[in-house]
């Protein structure tokens, strides 16, 4: 059941057999409406794929546009469970997710919730975070059909994910030991909500963080969640690999990058290659120090840098 509130509304629905998160700022205007043009901005979040880490962000972009254009974003599939869903057994650690849970199922998640869900006349923003921004320059090929206005890569990792300083890390790591990391998983999830709370208001104790990241990280105590999360990050490193240049090619008119500049999963020297690979590209180098993670301490500035650079394109 879709929950509503100041404007957001938060709902489960099916997509390919996956109950997926979904939140939206705003609905689309009817065919027949009044209004200049239909246009919707669509975010395809990092991981993990939890909508609710871009509340902020979402509903400052909505504010900004004068609450005239709707702002959604659709989570990874199992990234988030809805209400009732089974947990996570104990044998299931071990098993294979499954394919529609790996890189390649989520982006076909996503052309399926575009082609259900948003009618082909309505103009598309398409903003991807991380991954996110990989799995739009993958999704483009297939929806033809839509005018795209504008994609805004923020922070992305479109090449050589497993060469970058976190990446080396994190590579092994989810080779050998993630199976280890869901059972802890498994065992914290029995301490119940509250003490869930209080360890995550704990590690973000020393941050501004808005109450909506709260709320969404409470879903990493879900061994499901996490299994998802992993196993997709899993294959992140192994895929992810040289770029992308013939899509970049055919779609790059209609692409903005925004880089961090220390980022560890996107560092600043795959932007300067960007730039001398592609020397008419719109890219640009954070001077904000905004983190990778900027949903946790700069959704609403984030939102704003967006806003202004989308203006020559509306």
């Amino acid at each position: 059941m879709a929950e509503h509130k100041h404007g957001l509304t938060s709902d489960y629905i099916d997509i390919l057999g996956v109950e997926t998160h979904i939140v939206k700022y705003g609905n689309i205007k009817a065919a027949n409406s009044t209004q200049e043009k239909r246009c919707l901005f669509l975010i395809i979040p990092g991981n993990p794929g939890i909508p609710e880490y871009y509340q902020q962000f979402m509903h400052t972009l909505w504010e900004r546009s004068g609450e005239r254009f709707p702002v959604w974003c659709v989570g990874h599939a199992g990234h988030v469970t809805g209400p009732g869903h089974p947990p996570l057994g104990w044998t299931d650690i071990l098993r294979h997710p499954g394919d529609r849970y790996s890189l390649e199922g989520q982006i076909c998640h996503k052309i399926n919730f575009i082609e259900d869900n948003i009618p082909p006349d309505v103009k598309l923003v398409l903003i991807g975070h991380s991954i996110g921004c990989y799995m739009i320059l993958n999704i483009l090929p297939h929806i033809s059909q839509y005018h795209i206005l504008r994609c805004f890569m923020l922070f992305p990792t479109i090449e050589q994910m497993a060469k970058t300083p976190n990446g080396r890390i994190f590579t092994p790591a989810l080779n050998y030991f993630r199976w280890i990391l869901v059972g802890m998983v498994k065992m914290m999830s029995y301490l119940g909500p509250k003490l869930h709370r209080r360890l995550v208001g704990a590690h973000f104790s020393v941050a501004a963080v808005p109450e909506c990241a709260v709320q969404a990280s409470l879903n990493l105590f879900n061994p499901t969640c996490v299994n998802h999360c992993t196993f997709m990050a899993k294959i992140e490193m192994a895929d992810v690999g040289e770029l992308q240049e013939d899509l970049l090619k055919r779609y790059m008119d209609r692409m903005s990058f925004y880089y961090g500049a220390a980022d560890k999963w996107c560092p600043k020297e795959y932007c300067y290659n960007m730039k001398a690979r592609f020397p008419r590209a719109d890219i640009r180098l954070c001077d904000s120090d905004f983190s990778h993670a900027f949903v946790l301490d700069a959704g609403r500035e984030m939102a704003h840098v967006v806003w202004d650079w989308l203006q020559g394109h509306l």
